[in-house]
């Protein structure tokens, strides 16, 4: 199964040149099931170079090993 993610960030400050960007996905229990993990735009622009006022929009796919429950 694969999930599709539209993120949409705010630059209210300046970043730091380690900030990155972490999506994880949870199961009820709290147990790790998907995650996708790195700069935005498929890690092309890190958040250090975003700029105060700056809107992105970031698009993020998780594949999962087992479909999501109901």
């Amino acid at each position: 199964m694969v999930l599709h993610l539209t993120l949409y960030w705010v630059a209210l400050n300046p970043a730091r040149p380690t900030d990155t960007i972490f999506v994880h996905l949870v199961d009820k229990s709290g147990a790790l099931v998907g995650q996708v993990d790195g700069d935005s735009l498929g890690g092309l622009v890190p958040p250090s170079a975003w700029r105060t006022g700056n809107e992105i929009i970031d698009y993020r796919t998780i594949k999962l090993e087992e479909p999501l429950p109901p």
